[in-house]
């Protein structure tokens, strides 16, 4: 789930194929489409409905989305920080 939050993050607004196509490969679209759901039930994602003659839909990120995606991003961050201060450990141990 938490990549389908950082492609929205990243891209805005998606429609179902392009937000599938900047998720790691081998994720169905049946896993995609639950994912999605319980993502929009949860408040974290808005389906909009934009169809005219063709069926039209967009994926995005509401308010309590993209405060999902700056805690992943702070977290990110954390890692890293640690990951480099655990480098510098190991050089000075050597």
């Amino acid at each position: 789930m938490s990549h389908i939050v950082l492609a929205l993050a990243r891209h805005g607004a998606l429609r179902f194929g392009a937000l599938r196509r900047q998720l790691p490969p081998g994720l169905s679209a049946r896993v995609l489409s639950a994912r999605l759901k319980a993502l929009e039930a949860a408040g974290y994602v808005e389906r909009r409905d934009l169809s005219g003659r063709v069926l039209h839909v967009e994926y995005s990120l509401t308010a309590s989305g993209l405060a999902v995606d700056a805690a992943l991003a702070r977290s990110e961050t954390l890692l890293s920080s640690g990951m480099t201060e655990i480098g510098r450990k190991e050089r000075a141990q050597s």
